[in-house]
């Protein structure tokens, strides 16, 4: 017997200043090849005021774990968030890095260009009807059916940021194909935006009982400078035993955002460096039509010791 069961709840409490919402999304799997297979996500937010506690649940088959647990304070000029966070920022790679720790942001986190948010199209080909697994390396993030031919999924399912993905098909006789693809849904920000700080202090919570604590320590300072030219962004990190440099400027020409950033990585424990250079450029065309054009070119050095 083969199926596939797709369930969408959303919960919504309101009582005075006190609001609840939760979201139950639910995937169930059978017949690829007569294997049983169930991914449950749940999102709750528990609000009061400027206050409020938010959580994250995954169940992938009989295993749950939590993918976020923390605190939030929103005031009228800062953010600030304590607890298991779900993502650790980096310019420089801004996939799905979950740390213990605390994460503050002045005055708001930063507004990006909405014309700037349309999301790019992960493509999967396939000879005949497959189950299909969309995940990164830390975790599963979609799971759904297609038939033969093309199909195509739209980014604003699956987590922001830059990060590769693997699209996992698997047909009814058990054969398994994995297509790897990169997501790159990072905008740019809004032009006009004042000045803008954010800080991370942690511990990455992947692999924690077999490493050090210090070889887990994630910290990270985020400027934003807004100027004549456009707007300027530097970001110093250290995220286990890797230091991060990186300066980029965002440009606004009309209907043309360009961004050009240099990026430098040292890593301490293999004693090598590596310098790195992209571009994202934006062109709006109209409201319905718009090009992206994204670059990237690095080069690793290794260090001698004479």
């Amino acid at each position: 017997m083969i199926y596939l069961v797709l369930f969408l709840l959303v919960i919504t409490v309101k009582a005075s200043d006190l609001s609840l919402q939760q979201t139950h999304n639910i995937a169930l799997s059978n017949g690829f090849p007569s294997n049983y297979y169930s991914l449950y996500q749940q999102h709750s937010v528990f609000s009061k005021n400027q206050y409020h506690l938010a959580s994250q649940v995954q169940c992938k088959n009989h295993h749950c774990n939590f993918k976020r647990l923390q605190l939030g304070i929103n005031p009228i000029n800062y953010q600030l968030y304590l607890g298991y966070l779900k993502q650790f920022q980096n310019p420089l790679y801004k996939g799905l890095q979950p740390f213990v720790g605390v994460a503050f942001n002045y005055p708001h986190a930063p507004q990006h260009n909405r014309a700037c948010r349309i999301q790019p199209w992960l493509l999967s080909t396939n000879k005949q009807p497959v189950q299909l697994l969309i995940k990164d390396n830390d975790q599963d993030l979609l799971l759904t059916h297609t038939d033969s031919g093309y199909s195509s999924f739209n980014n604003a399912q699956l987590p922001y940021g830059n990060y590769p993905v693997y699209l996992q098909s698997t047909t009814l006789n058990g054969t398994q194909n994995t297509q790897y693809q990169y997501v790159n849904n990072a905008s740019t920000p809004v032009i006009n935006q004042p000045y803008s700080l954010q800080l991370q202090l942690g511990a990455a919570t992947k692999n924690l009982q077999q490493r050090k604590l210090q070889q887990n320590i994630q910290t990270s300072i985020t400027q934003n400078f807004p100027n004549h030219l456009g707007q300027t962004t530097t970001y110093i990190g250290y995220i286990q035993e890797k230091a991060y440099l990186s300066l980029g400027h965002t440009f606004y020409l009309t209907d043309i955002t360009i961004q050009p950033t240099l990026g430098w990585t040292q890593n301490r424990s293999v004693s090598n460096q590596l310098f790195s250079f992209s571009t994202q450029a934006h062109w709006q065309i109209n409201d319905q039509l718009q090009y992206q054009i994204h670059t990237y070119l690095q080069h690793k050095y290794q260090l001698e010791l004479i």
